[in-house]
C-alpha cells in the first residue's frame, strides 16, 4: 500500500506550535503549572524535532522527540551552570548544582508534555495511512487535542506575564485575573481548537462526474 502524504501532519505541527509559544512566552510565570515554567527555545526544539522525525521510516524513531527533548534540556541548564561559574572561576561548584539543575528541567513536566505531543505527531506521521481523508483527520483530532490542553492551561493559570515585556526591560507581571496575554491565549487556542474541528468534517467535493443511469 502506498502512503499518503505527511503534509496534513506537518501543518497540524506548526499549528500548534502557535498556542504552545504564545504559552510559553506569556504564561512563563506558570503559577502552580510547573510545566509552564519552561524556556521557549526549548519548546522551538519540540516541535523542530518532531516535524523532521516525522519524514522518517521507521515508527520507533519517533522516540528520539521525546528523548531529544529531555536529554537537551537537561544539558541546556548544565551547560549554562558551567558558563556562569567559569566567569568566577568556581566550576567545581557544578557538581553540587546538579539536583537543581535536574529540578529545573527533566523533573518538570513540561519536557515530557511538550516532547511527547510532538513524538506523537512524528508516530502518526511515520505510520500515515494511503487514506489522505484519514490521515487528515488523525492530523485534526492530534491538533485538537492539543488545543484542549492549551486550552485548559490558559483557563487555570494565574500567573501572566504582560506585553510591556515586549517594548520594556525588567520582567512586568499582570495583577489582574484576565491581562491582555492571556485573553490573547484564549483567543488563540479556540481558532486552533476550531480549525482542527473544520479539518476534521471537512469533505472535498469529487472531481469525478455524476453516474447517469443509461436504458438498455
Amino acid at each position: 500500500m502506498t502512503r499518503g502524504s505527511r503534509a496534513p501532519f506537518v501543518v497540524a505541527g506548526l499549528i500548534a506550535a502557535v498556542p504552545l509559544l504564545v504559552l510559553a512566552a506569556a504564561a512563563a510565570g506558570g503559577g502552580d503549572w510547573v510545566w509552564l515554567e519552561y524556556p521557549r527555545h526549548i519548546t522551538m526544539l519540540a516541535i523542530a524535532l518532531g516535524i523532521a522525525v516525522s519524514f522518517a521510516k521507521a515508527r520507533p524513531t519517533a522516540l528520539v522527540v521525546l528523548a531529544g527533548t529531555v536529554v537537551i534540556a537537561l544539558l541546556w541548564e548544565v551547560i549554562g551552570e558551567y558558563r556562569g561559574l567559569a566567569k568566577f572561576g568556581r566550576t567545581d561548584l557544578l557538581r553540587s548544582e546538579l539536583d537543581l539543575l535536574v529540578k529545573l528541567s527533566v523533573a518538570r513536566a513540561a519536557p515530557w508534555l511538550v516532547g511527547g505531543a510532538y513524538a506523537v505527531l512524528a508516530y502518526l506521521a511515520i505510520g500515515r495511512s494511503g487514506n489522505v481523508h484519514f490521515d487528515r483527520r488523525r492530523a485534526a483530532l492530534w491538533l485538537g487535542g492539543i488545543a484542549l490542553i492549551a486550552l485548559a492551561i490558559t483557563l487555570q493559570n494565574t500567573s501572566w506575564l504582560t506585553l510591556e515585556n515586549l517594548s520594556q526591560r525588567g520582567t512586568f507581571r499582570s495583577s489582574v485575573a484576565w491581562p491582555d496575554t492571556k485573553k490573547l491565549s484564549l483567543v488563540i487556542d479556540l481558532v486552533t481548537l476550531a480549525l482542527a474541528a473544520i479539518a476534521f468534517v471537512y469533505k472535498p467535493r469529487s472531481n469525478l462526474p455524476k453516474a447517469t443511469a443509461v436504458k438498455g
